[in-house]
């Protein structure tokens, strides 16, 4: 069956996003390599790195498994999406409502934060909800 041509630009958009978060994630996970190896005695543990790391993979999983029109990727990038969203709103609120001194002293942070976060999340959202796609995955 051949889709829309909006699919396809939902569907590469969504995959750059994912590919985006999967290198984000393998880089931190390598900063935190690059700090054990600089002798840095908070870094001596292993687990964050390998975390991180196994979440980048299965972002490249989850991307792979998209394209090829996996139902369960469709489900699982949508929670990621609104687990992420919640975040960046949550940042949100706590910039704009600070209740701790530590929240009203980072505000540029957390400003800057809930956005990075929010308005990726938010765009995924809208392109997987899209009806061409949703048709594509739950049709």
């Amino acid at each position: 069956m051949k889709q829309p041509p909006s699919f396809w630009v939902s569907l590469a958009l969504v995959s750059l996003f994912l590919a985006m978060l999967a290198a984000l994630l393998e880089l931190y996970a390598g900063m935190a390599w690059a700090a054990h190896r600089a002798g840095d005695p908070m870094s001596q543990r292993v687990g964050t790195p390998a975390i991180l790391s196994f979440l980048a993979a299965t972002c490249v999983i989850t991307v792979v498994e998209l394209i090829r029109g996996r139902r369960w990727a469709w489900w699982s990038t949508l929670t990621i999406a609104a687990m992420v969203l919640a975040f960046g709103l949550f940042c949100l609120v706590c910039a704009f409502r600070p209740v701790t001194p530590f929240e009203h002293s980072e505000f540029p942070f957390l400003l800057r934060a809930g956005t990075i976060f929010a308005l990726p999340a938010a765009i995924i959202g809208v392109l997987l909800n899209l009806p061409p796609v949703r048709r594509r995955y739950l049709g």
